[in-house]
């Protein structure tokens, strides 16, 4: 047999075993997904929400090296009242700034302090949140190593976690831009400490979907103002050349 005869069936051989091997461990050794839900309005007191459904709000996650990771914002909304105030649903470094219009400092509230004993946020404070779908087309979480140009599995022991604070960040573009917008980071999580990997890590297998619903805490403007809701755009990244913003038109 020749040497290029043999070394394409042991390519194609090696192919067909990794094939096999990721079948038995998608069947038997994976962990089982928890049931993801599509939104989670018995949790949110409706008469406090305004809602928008945004129009075209979808896009591919430029990051990802391998496969296709897509992106669909089905619908935003704002509130300031949670039932059972979010518990176990927040990270554990959500943090909200509150002005008193006088030019001072702002008051820092921590979760949970930030919700009162009726659920409700403290005077200045809201939420927004975002019901987010996303579509996998085989995407696989591998990154690579800008010094050294090795590309490797985020997280070695499940190639299809994903972090749900990654997807997008909030802006109030009526804020002083003189040095830059300020980004928001998602703090809310449904599927929140889901995988020990990481507390906002969600996973998503090859041509599956998943739904889920991410959330912002805001306060207000340093005047003591509350923030204008058509003002509030989301970013794909975090200052990026290549990032893209989206209105979400909330009224």
């Amino acid at each position: 047999m020749k040497r290029s005869t043999f070394v394409i069936l042991m390519a194609v051989l090696g192919l067909l075993m990794g094939s096999v091997l990721f079948a038995l461990w998608r069947t038997f050794l994976r962990p089982a997904p928890q049931a993801v839900p599509a939104y989670i309005s018995d949790e949110i007191h409706q008469e406090e929400i305004q809602e928008s459904e945004p129009e075209g709000i979808h896009w591919d996650d430029k990051r990802i090296e391998v496969g296709k990771l897509t992106y669909t914002i089905t619908r935003a909304s704002y509130l300031t009242n949670l039932e059972n105030g979010g518990r176990g649903k927040f990270r554990e470094n959500a943090v909200v700034g509150i002005y008193d219009g006088t030019g001072s400092d702002p008051t820092v509230y921590y979760y949970p302090n930030c919700f009162d004993a009726t659920d409700t946020l403290v005077s200045g404070a809201c939420m927004v949140l975002l019901d987010v779908q996303v579509d996998s087309q085989d995407a696989v979480n591998f990154r690579t190593n800008k010094a050294t140009g090795v590309q490797s599995r985020r997280y070695e022991d499940n190639p299809f976690l994903f972090r749900a604070d990654e997807i997008a960040y909030l802006i109030d573009t009526s804020e002083d831009a003189t040095h830059g917008y300020t980004y928001y980071d998602a703090v809310f999580f449904t599927e929140m400490n889901g995988f020990s990997e990481h507390p906002m890590a969600y996973e998503v297998l090859p041509g599956e979907s998943v739904t889920f619903r991410i959330g912002f805490l805001l306060g207000n403007l340093p005047d003591g103002t509350q923030r204008d809701l058509s003002k509030l755009v989301i970013s794909t990244a975090w200052n990026d050349p290549e990032e893209e913003y989206f209105e979400l038109n909330l009224k």
